[in-house]
C-alpha cells in the first residue's frame, strides 16, 4: 500500500511540473530522428516595433508531414498574436539533403507589451502535440522611438549570412549633425565587433576598442570597418540564426545624459543551398 502512495504521489509531482511550465522535457533536437527542430540554433534579443519575427530550422523526412502552431510558452504574452508561415526558399523546397528535407519555419508576431519572453512552443505535428525548449529564451521588448536628429546610420548591415563572419568585412557609416561625443558602438547580446577600425572623415583614428570616447564634430562621417564574431562565452554554431542589435552611445557636448541610436541585425542560419547541408549535419550530430 505505501508503495502504491508512493507511485501516485510521484505522478502527482510529474503531472504539476509539466503543467506548470508547459513543457516536458527540453526537445531541441528529437531523439527520435524522424523530425528535428532546430531550438538552440536560435538566439533572438532585440529591440524593436510590435510587430516582429524569427525562422527556426525543421527538418523532417517524411515528404507529407504537418506541422501546425498551438502556442509560445514564456512572459508577457497576454494579446500575443501569432501565424506560423512556411519561409523556405524555393531553391530547397522538395529536396533532401543529408537524409532530411528542409522547411524554415517563420513566426509572424504582433504585440503591445513592453517586453515578451518566450521559453518554448507547443507545436502539433502529425496531430500530435510536442513541446520544444529555446536554449536561449527568445527576447523582444518594445523599441523606443524618440529621434533627436543629432546622428543617423547611412550605410550599415541589415540582413547577413551567419557563414559570412570568418571572411566577410561590413561597414557601419554614421553622419552626425551635432558635435557629439561618441562613448562606445557595442552589441547587446552574442556577437561582438573584431578586426574593427574607426575612421573620422576617412582619417584611420585606430581600433574600435581604443578609440572612445571620441569627439566628432558636425557634419561629419563616422565610419567602422570590421567583422562580426560570437561572444566566447556563448555556445554557438555558424549556422545559427541570429537577431540582436548594436548601438552607437553618444553624448551631446551642451548634455552630459548618454543617449543611444539603436539598429538591428539580423543573421541567417542559411541563405542558400550550400548552407543546408553543414546545418542539417549539425542537428542530426547533437543527437
Amino acid at each position: 500500500m505505501k508503495n502504491i502512495i508512493k507511485v501516485v504521489i510521484l505522478l502527482i509531482v510529474s503531472l504539476f511540473s509539466v503543467t506548470a511550465y508547459g513543457c516536458n522535457e527540453n526537445r531541441s533536437f528529437l531523439t527520435q530522428n524522424d523530425y528535428m527542430l532546430g531550438c538552440n540554433m536560435v538566439k533572438y534579443n532585440l529591440h524593436g516595433n510590435s510587430d516582429f519575427g524569427f525562422n527556426v530550422n525543421f527538418i523532417y523526412k517524411d515528404k507529407n508531414i504537418d506541422v501546425t502552431f498551438v502556442e509560445f510558452i514564456g512572459e508577457g504574452l497576454d494579446g500575443l498574436s501569432v501565424e506560423m508561415k512556411d519561409d523556405t526558399f524555393d531553391e530547397i523546397k522538395g529536396k533532401k539533403f543529408a537524409g532530411y528535407y528542409v522547411k524554415l519555419i517563420g513566426f509572424v508576431c504582433h504585440t503591445q507589451s513592453e517586453k515578451i519572453k518566450i521559453d518554448g512552443v507547443k507545436l502539433k505535428i502529425d496531430e500530435v502535440e510536442q513541446c520544444f525548449e529555446f536554449n536561449e529564451p527568445i527576447v523582444h521588448q518594445l523599441k523606443d522611438e524618440e529621434v533627436d536628429n543629432v546622428i543617423y546610420l547611412l550605410n550599415y548591415p541589415l540582413y547577413i549570412s551567419t557563414a559570412s563572419y570568418s571572411d566577410t568585412e561590413y561597414e557601419l557609416l554614421y553622419y552626425t549633425e551635432q558635435d557629439i561625443i561618441v562613448e562606445d558602438i557595442d552589441f547587446n547580446n552574442y556577437l561582438v565587433f573584431k578586426d574593427a577600425q574607426v575612421l573620422l572623415n576617412g582619417e584611420c583614428i585606430g581600433n574600435l576598442e581604443d578609440a572612445f570616447p571620441l569627439k566628432v564634430p558636425c557634419n561629419s562621417e563616422l565610419l567602422v570597418q570590421c567583422k562580426f564574431g560570437f561572444n566566447d562565452m556563448l555556445v554557438y554554431t555558424d549556422y545559427d540564426s541570429v537577431y540582436c542589435d548594436y548601438s552607437l552611445m553618444y553624448t551631446v557636448e551642451s548634455n552630459n545624459h548618454v543617449k543611444s541610436l539603436t539598429n538591428t541585425l539580423v543573421s541567417q542560419s542559411i541563405s542558400n543551398e550550400e548552407d543546408v547541408i553543414p546545418m542539417v549535419q549539425l542537428m542530426t550530430n547533437k543527437n
